[in-house]
């Protein structure tokens, strides 16, 4: 049938080469795209992810094939699906480096809200498809928002182009050299999200201890009153209060950490690059 189109088609290449070019392409766009909440995540349909995929790998598909392919490609067959697993996972690692920052909004709001009691209100991330508290939820589409205005799509799509240059499809990752290294490095990506959230929500969490201090000297000087109840609506309001005051703080550390994960995700590729 492949045959019959490309006859009809005026086509000269070979159609089978092409074919497994372009499913390895689809195979790493679709992992990045299923992983990155900016360019919808979870939230889009999947018929939208696969059309994207198509359309970017449109552009890639001449690059791939006269540029970056060093080897040859196997048929069609059980060598050819280990090669298409190689791509996910390739596509997965940076997708996943690229979530690091919005999980760790998603922390931060988890942190503040649990801290000013108000963990039980829980809404739907659509972007992380998780529930989380409504601070969360706000903290994830402020960092959407700040990211699609800064252009950082533009440079995290030129990193996904680049990706194919410094990891060919027709070559296997060498994950640095030593997979202990790769591990260490994901680990320490995956750390910083509980540092950075503390940053982030530290003034907040300082205020509400200092309510919580405050009610405890209140309570034993009058032990009528009960600072438990009284506690909960004056710390859900210091809380909401010094999140707005934090805004400012907020946007300033996440173009930093915008900054980083485009370090990182070169640095994820530059580690995995076949020596």
């Amino acid at each position: 049938m492949l045959d019959v189109w490309a006859k009809l088609l005026n086509y000269s290449g070979d159609i089978h080469l092409d074919l497994a070019i372009a499913l390895l392409i689809l195979a790493r766009l679709i992992a990045v795209l299923m992983l990155t909440p900016f360019l919808g995540g979870k939230l889009v349909p999947n018929q939208v992810k696969v059309a994207t995929a198509i359309s970017l790998s449109l552009i890639l598909f001449p690059i791939v094939k006269d540029g970056t392919m060093t080897k040859g490609l196997p048929d069609i067959g059980p060598i050819y699906a280990v090669y298409l697993l190689k791509e996910v996972f390739i596509g997965m690692a940076i997708g996943f480096m690229a979530s690091l920052t919005f999980q760790t909004l998603e922390a931060a709001g988890n942190f503040l809200d649990t801290a000013r009691g108000a963990s039980m209100a829980q809404l739907m991330v659509p972007q992380l498809e998780e529930q989380g508290p409504i601070l969360a939820q706000l903290n994830v589409q402020l960092g959407i928002v700040l990211f699609l205005v800064l252009n950082g799509h533009h440079y995290f799509l030129r990193a996904v182009f680049r990706s194919f240059t410094i990891l060919p499809i027709d070559t296997f990752p060498s994950l640095g050299g030593n997979l202990t290294t790769f591990v260490d490095f994901m680990i320490r990506a995956t750390a910083n999200v509980l540092v950075v959230a503390m940053q982030i929500v530290i003034p907040a969490l300082i205020a509400i201890f200092m309510v919580d201090v405050v009610l405890g000297i209140a309570n034993r000087a009058a032990p009528q009153i009960n600072v438990f109840f009284l506690g909960m609506p004056i710390k859900a309001y210091v809380g909401i209060v010094f999140a707005l005051l934090a805004l400012n703080y907020l946007s300033q550390i996440l173009i930093h950490q915008f900054r980083l994960m485009l370090h990182d995700l070169n640095v994820l590729m530059q580690m995995m690059a076949p020596r």
